[in-house]
This record gives C-alpha cells, sequence and structure tokens, in this order.
C-alpha cells in the first residue's frame, strides 16, 4: 500500500483540460436541447389522437346515416366501403403521428420506453422504414379512392405515379436492409 502511495506520488499530476467556460455552456446547452423536442414528440400525439377521435366519429356517422337512410343499393354499399377506406386511410396517418410521437420519444428523450419490440426504434433510419411502410399503405388505399372515383381516364396516370413512387420506397427500404446487413 505505501509502494503504491510513493509510486503515485512520485507521478507528475497530469492536468485534465477543462473546456472554457463559454465552451461549457455551449454542451449543456446542446446537451439538454434534445429536450427541445419534447414540442415535436407531443405535437405529433396529439395530432395523432385528433385524426384517430374524428376518423372514429365520421365511422359512426357514416354508419348511422346509412342505416337510418332507408335506402339500399349494392351502388350505396360500394360507395359506404370505400368511404371507410378511406377513413382507415386518416386512422393510419394517425399512426404516423404516434410513429414519429414514440420513435422521437426513444431516440431522444428514453431509450428505454416499454414499447412492444416491433415498435422499438434504434435509430432514425429504422423510423423511416417504419414511416416509409406506413406510407406505401396510404399510397395503395388513396389509389382506390381514384379508381373508384375516376371519369376521366386518369387512373392509368395516377397508378404509373403510385407506382414510381411505392418502387422508390421499395428501393430506400431494400438498400437500408442491405447496409444493416452488411453491418
Amino acid at each position: 500500500m505505501t509502494d503504491e502511495r510513493h509510486a503515485s506520488e512520485q507521478e507528475p499530476e497530469r492536468a485534465v483540460a477543462s473546456p472554457p467556460r463559454d465552451e461549457t455552456h455551449m454542451l449543456q446547452l446542446f446537451a439538454s436541447s434534445r429536450f427541445f423536442v419534447s414540442l415535436a414528440i407531443i405535437a405529433a400525439f396529439v395530432a395523432g389522437v385528433i385524426l384517430h377521435v374524428y376518423a372514429t366519429i365520421l365511422v359512426f356517422q357514416l354508419g348511422w346515416a346509412n342505416l337510418t337512410s332507408g335506402e339500399r343499393s349494392v351502388e350505396g354499399i360500394e360507395a359506404l366501403a370505400l368511404e371507410f377506406v378511406e377513413l382507415i386511410d386518416v386512422f393510419l396517418l394517425g399512426i404516423v403521428f404516434y410513429l414519429i410521437a414514440v420513435g422521437f420519444y426513444q431516440l431522444f428523450i428514453n431509450a428505454e420506453l416499454p414499447v412492444p419490440h416491433w415498435l422499438r426504434i434504434e435509430d432514425l433510419d429504422e423510423l423511416k422504414v417504419k414511416l416509409i411502410a406506413v406510407i406505401i399503405v396510404m399510397l395503395g388505399v388513396n389509389f382506390l379512392g381514384v379508381i373508384e372515383l375516376d371519369e376521366g381516364g386518369s387512373v392509368l396516370e395516377v397508378g404509373i405515379a403510385v407506382a414510381l413512387v411505392v418502387i422508390a420506397f421499395s428501393f430506400v427500404l431494400w438498400v437500408y436492409e442491405r447496409r444493416r446487413d452488411s453491418a
């Protein structure tokens, strides 16, 4: 024990360079600035909740209106089904906002948020992949609405545009998976 003390007394003390005071404040500011993301987290969560509540109210309104109208037809039920599919699109958009809120919270505030494994976000790329997958589904749902409402032959143009976007997003997903597998 005394040998260890003598050895440490004989070694010259190393000066630990501390950052200048202004730099320390900047470091503290940047370290705590991650909490500014809380504004985006809250806004995304509230937007998702509002979309879900709004779409739920519309589901009940549409259902009630169609049940009590007295009109029954195949065309009417097809139109109602399309409206419900479009409302699913609104629910999906609400889920996108929820995914953004949860993902940002995990990335910037608390990585140990207790969520199911499929909702676990480790990095920003994973959040992008989840969002792209939901956006692809939303594009498909929107395309169904265009097919139903098409009167001027624009289905082909819209279909090609949707297909190009889906192909581009699929390419991004493929590149991400290849990069993740090689890491």
